[in-house]
């Protein structure tokens, strides 16, 4: 079976605090927080098995 997966990226203010709050809610890091480019990003997967990156707006 082929399934077509699609992976969004959403930008936020504070990546730590975003985790911390995605945690308490129940959300599994898949990804710990790691440089990408010129932001930091982490996945993660909400309950019902919906995959996304976050990541900050750090600009170097």
């Amino acid at each position: 079976m082929n399934r077509l997966q699609t992976l969004l990226c959403h930008e936020i203010a504070d990546l730590d605090a975003a985790l911390s709050k995605a945690k308490a809610a129940g959300v599994t890091i898949v990804a710990d927080p790691y440089a990408a480019g010129v932001r930091d990003a982490a996945i993660v997967q909400f309950p019902g098995g919906y995959v996304a990156e976050i990541h900050n707006g750090r600009v170097l």
